[in-house]
């Protein structure tokens, strides 16, 4: 069934009523031509409304960003009542589209149109409720996984083993983040029990956007520490102002800064690797013990990733600190 068929019968279904819908190729080529080509142009009135719906003539779907922007050029050229039109929808883009204001139809699954019709029920019809400005902090784990796939991009589509052997944490584990990013619309699934593969947006700079102030500081606390020589800055990844200063014009601190997962550091401890002073001296190192384990996320092998690190120092007053950050950020591949 052809897409404006799927709409008519959608609309008739949520009691929007029986209305012809009118095709407008005329109205195609007052848009900008990459939005004609890429849509058809239907009018409908649902619920005594006249809606002007642009019907996506492929399965390709804009970001929630791209999306916002193409709105805008649309209502400046066919009027204030735009919708798209789109054969799927994955939840994080949803949500996205509903948080950016975005009216939308997905013809039997769900609709957002402001002061016309919402209805945004999942596939199986469980209503869903949209919540605007969630800022609840994730998991370590959670974290973990939405910034190695920040940084690891062919990461998409990988199943609950493939994340558990990769970022080394039980199977139980990775079962309770898959749920908390599902619940979080983070991310789709697709396929059931262990072929369950985890699906995240391909637009990461947005994603990143997105989770940013969810994300907390990886740091749990600090300590003042001996190495045993090169074998114990071997089991440890530079951190901190150590890490920004290899990276950017920053000066480097008084202390290398190390990073450590906090069940290693104990097992540094106890086989005399790491040995743990009360106080800072001239030969003295730093070590952070962090709530995920910083090693399976470092791109560059000696020290801990970039975004955990921007996460780690973002609460510096120092100019100087925030923008080397935002020099540490200029060099994301998105």
């Amino acid at each position: 069934m052809k897409l404006h068929e799927k709409l008519r019968e959608y609309l008739e279904q949520v009691g929007a009523g029986r209305m012809p819908l009118q095709h407008h190729p005329d109205a195609s080529r007052k848009l900008p031509v990459f939005l004609g080509q890429a849509y058809d142009v239907y009018a409908a009135t649902i619920f005594g409304q006249v809606h002007i719906l642009l019907l996506a003539r492929t399965s390709d779907r804009p970001t929630p960003a791209q999306a916002a922007k193409h709105i805008q050029i649309a209502r400046q050229s066919l009027g204030s009542d735009v919708a798209f039109v789109f054969p799927e929808m994955p939840s994080f883009d949803r949500k996205r589209f509903v948080e950016k204001g975005v009216p939308f139809i997905v013809p039997g699954k769900q609709t957002f149109l402001p002061m016309a019709l919402v209805d945004l029920r999942e596939s199986g019809g469980r209503a869903v409720a949209v919540a605007y400005g969630n800022t609840d902090n994730l998991s370590g784990p959670a974290q973990s996984v939405l910034l190695y796939y920040l940084q690891h991009p062919d990461a998409n589509r990988w199943s609950l083993n493939q994340w558990a052997a990769t970022l080394g944490c039980s199977p139980s584990t990775m079962t309770r983040v898959r749920a908390e990013l599902a619940q979080h619309e983070l991310c789709d699934e697709v396929g059931e029990m262990r072929a369950l593969l985890l699906v995240f947006p391909e637009d990461r700079r947005d994603l990143w956007e997105r989770i940013e102030q969810r994300l907390v500081s990886p740091v749990r606390d600090v300590h003042h520490v001996a190495l045993q020589g090169r074998a114990g800055e071997s089991q440890l990844l530079r951190a901190g102002f150590s890490a920004l200063a290899e990276m950017t014009m920053l000066a480097d601190p008084p202390e290398d800064v190390y990073a450590v997962h906090s069940p290693r550091f104990r097992e540094l401890l106890r086989a005399g690797i790491v040995e743990e002073l009360p106080a800072a001296t001239e030969e003295s190192n730093v070590v952070e013990r962090w709530r995920y384990d910083p090693v399976p996320l470092s791109v560059e092998g000696e020290r801990v990733d970039r975004l955990s690190l921007v996460i780690s120092l973002r609460e510096s007053h120092d100019e100087r600190v925030q923008i080397a950050l935002d020099e540490v950020l200029k060099g994301m591949p998105w």
